[in-house]
């Protein structure tokens, strides 16, 4: 069954060569030498001026930023599709098999490291921008990792959490990556109100000039002693 060369496989293989990733013929051994997974000290967060800078460029060029959302976002829906996929697979297999020898196949297992793979590499690219939206990126970085080392076993400090269902792996697997594409809104969400900073700028500096001059007019212009109104 997980070998079928429908439609929907075809299209996860050939992201992976887009992606320049490895076949899964080479997870076979050891995946730690093979990936390098992101922890939090290989996530880039902005300075503050970056932050300048993407609100400055946001008034005038607020499509850069779309654009890289909509690349974003649409590798987060492959992610997705490819979670449905294996979990679709998983529930099949666990329905059809009594035998705890023809549901540990290899290939469920291959198929969620390079999830969890493309789901690092994807992170580490849009860390900034992602941080830039005020979307909770560093509380969802510490849970990402915490649970992706348990599922994938690559930190033997949490070596009692393991997990050796394969349906329960395909199951969390699948949530973390819901969990991705929920973080996507935040940034959505922040890049859409961009297109209202040159507005509300200009808004408050019609405001300010107001206050400006009413304060002039009281002060200066009828209540002082050098004001219009004396002369």
């Amino acid at each position: 069954m997980m070998q079928s060369n429908s439609p929907q496989r075809q299209i996860t293989q050939d992201i992976i060569i887009e992606d320049n990733i490895r076949p899964n013929s080479e997870l076979s051994t050891n995946n730690n030498e093979i990936r390098k997974w992101i922890y939090e000290n290989d996530i880039v967060y902005p300075s503050y001026y970056d932050i300048l800078c993407y609100y400055f460029n946001s008034m005038f060029n607020n499509n850069k930023n779309k654009f890289q959302y909509l690349k974003f976002k649409s590798k987060i829906y492959t992610l997705i599709n490819r979670a449905t996929i294996i979990f679709t697979d998983t529930q099949e297999i666990r329905n059809n098999f009594d035998e705890e020898d023809n549901f540990n196949n290899n290939e469920i297992y291959n198929e969620i490291i390079e999830i969890f793979h493309l789901s690092d590499k994807y992170l580490k690219d849009n860390s900034k921008l992602l941080a830039l939206s005020q979307a909770p990126l560093k509380e969802f970085i510490q849970n990402y990792i915490h649970k992706r080392n348990i599922l994938l076993k690559l930190d033997d400090n949490f070596k009692d959490k393991y997990i050796d269902d394969k349906f329960q792996i395909v199951k969390k697997t699948t949530y973390l990556v819901n969990q991705l594409e929920i973080l996507c809104e935040s940034l959505k969400s922040s890049i859409e109100k961009n297109d209202e900073t040159l507005f509300k700028l200009l808004v408050i500096t019609m405001n300010f000039f107001i206050l400006l001059g009413e304060y002039l007019w009281k002060y200066y212009w009828v209540d002082g002693s050098d004001s219009y109104g004396n002369n």
